[in-house]
């Protein structure tokens, strides 16, 4: 039996994230304003930071798919490894890590979910400008 690698873009994958999201008590949108709400599922279940290396999973899943759900060609990255997995975005240089990053929000409150996705939008549009 091939011992087949979870992947962001399994059915299965997704099904359980937003699960998990919903058995936290967010119900998912995959819109940009529902990041703030997203932040706020973290701070009540989490105001001490991640529990387990993998707790923060499900929401850098969500993450990333409010971005390439929202943010015209954004594209989900497959990497050798999960957590790595990256979005690209046309006329953006650099790779977007949603699981990195939310990890780094559980230590670091400041960053915000939306701040991340709000800069993301001001550089495209510095882009599609030039």
């Amino acid at each position: 039996m091939e011992n087949k690698r979870a992947s962001v873009f399994d059915k299965d994958m997704q099904i359980m994230a937003a699960g998990m999201l919903v058995l936290a008590g967010f119900k998912p949108s995959y819109t940009p304003e529902s990041l703030p709400e997203l932040e706020a599922v973290i701070e009540r279940m989490f105001p001490d930071g991640a529990l387990f290396s993998t707790t923060h999973i499900p929401f850098g899943w969500y993450l990333g798919e409010v971005i390439v759900r929202n943010i015209p060609g954004a594209q989900w990255q497959e990497e050798n490894s999960f957590l790595n997995t990256s979005i690209t975005i046309p006329g953006y240089a650099d790779r977007i890590q949603p699981f990195i990053y939310v990890e780094k929000f559980f230590s670091d409150r400041s960053l915000g979910l939306k701040n991340l996705y709000d800069s993301l939008l001001s550089k495209e549009a510095a882009t599609n400008e030039a």
